[in-house]
Formats: structure tokens, C-alpha cells, sequence
């Protein structure tokens, strides 16, 4: 009789054991789901780019400013900043490891 007591306790407390933890884990899921969503978000919209060449006089308004400052080497853009070469100029934005976009004068 003692045995069958024993072993009863055993079973409901595994079965605690196993529903606290499919509790958790269903949790800590969703959690990580909701956190992933927003990192897609984030990415989709943070896109940063940077200035790889410059060669002569070239610009730059950030976005949400009206004033321009001289673009400088390995400088950051992000969407919305805005990029004025004046004559006998070129920049080049490097967008990752294999795209570039290159900007002549007057642009």
C-alpha cells in the first residue's frame, strides 16, 4: 500500500513537472516570436549604408535638417539623408559587400 502511495506522488508530480514546464516553454516561445518580429521591423527600416570614395566636393543633408556639412569617408546614411555633388565631383555609397552606387557631378 505504502508503494502505490508513493509511486501515485511520483506520477503527479511528474505530470506537474512536465505541464510547468510546456507552460514555460509556450511562454518563453511566443516571447521570442514577438522579439524576432520586431528585429525584422528594426532591419527593414534602420537599413544603413556608408560613403565609400569621395573625390571633390560633396555634401550632405541628414534627414529631419536643413543644413548641409561636408560628406566625409565611411560616413553612415540612412534613409532620408540626401547627397549633392558639386561639378568635378563623384561619390560612391557602398550598399553592402557587392552593390554600389556611384554618383557623378552635378548630382
Amino acid at each position: 500500500m505504502r508503494s502505490t502511495r508513493h509511486s501515485a506522488r511520483g506520477i503527479s508530480a511528474t505530470i506537474l513537472f512536465l505541464f510547468l514546464t510546456f507552460l514555460s516553454l509556450t511562454i518563453s516561445a511566443r516571447a521570442a516570436g514577438d522579439d524576432a518580429d520586431d528585429a525584422d521591423e528594426y532591419d527593414v527600416k534602420a537599413r544603413v549604408v556608408r560613403i565609400s570614395l569621395i573625390a571633390g566636393d560633396v555634401n550632405l543633408k541628414r534627414s529631419g535638417s536643413n543644413d548641409w556639412e561636408r560628406a566625409q569617408l565611411n560616413f553612415p546614411l540612412v534613409e532620408g539623408d540626401t547627397i549633392s555633388t558639386d561639378s568635378n565631383s563623384r561619390v560612391e555609397i557602398q550598399i553592402d559587400a557587392r552593390n554600389f552606387v556611384r554618383l557623378g557631378a552635378n548630382t
